[in-house]
């Protein structure tokens, strides 16, 4: 197999994407703030929308992945960028937008940024928002809930960790070990 980088987004990246979207960035950045699958995103419907939270459900027409509902705790984020959303239609991605618009608009913003072409898809954002929550310390169990992984192999597939977080995360690192130590020389 081969072994490639990650496909995560950094802060510079997703800067780039939103400078590039002057129509929709707030559907990137609740899309990277909630982790939601763009399917997900695409049939939630604004009645599943609470203040602090809101509810992905499964149904016969429009099955999640697991074929099972879940509950994604909102940010602040989310939370305000809700407010750019027309929230009295049914959906809160008005029709006549469909999934694949969604995409190819994503793919083409991507492009306009300078993305590189195998981070351009949509499902990059998931990964990043997973990757940035267990580097923020969240619990695996609860990104893996959040995620709506049946299995938390799954959710371990998502983690990637930045350059910057391994620095930081071994800066205070000591084995007490000398820094120079004298050399002994045995006969």
């Amino acid at each position: 197999k081969d072994s490639k980088p990650p496909k995560l987004y950094s802060k510079q990246n997703f800067d780039d994407i939103l400078d590039e979207d002057y129509m929709t960035p707030h559907w990137w950045i609740f899309l990277i703030s909630t982790g939601l699958r763009v399917a997900e995103f695409y049939n939630l419907k604004n009645e599943h929308i609470h203040r602090d939270y809101l509810y992905v459900i499964s149904t016969s027409k429009n099955p999640t992945k697991s074929g099972k509902w879940r509950y994604i705790p909102l940010t602040k984020t989310a939370k305000d960028c809700l407010k750019q959303f027309d929230r009295n239609s049914e959906y809160l991605v008005k029709r006549p937008y469909g999934l694949s618009s969604i995409k190819t608009r994503f793919r083409r913003v991507c492009t306009r940024a300078g993305i590189d072409s195998d981070k351009r898809g949509v499902h990059c954002l998931r990964h990043t928002f997973c990757s940035y929550l267990i580097m923020s310390g969240t619990n695996l169990v609860v990104v893996q809930k959040i995620m709506g992984h049946a299995d938390i192999k799954t959710t371990m597939k998502y983690v990637h960790l930045t350059p910057n977080y391994f620095q930081d995360e071994v800066k205070n690192f000591s084995l007490d070990i000398q820094s120079n130590p004298k050399l002994t020389i045995l006969d």
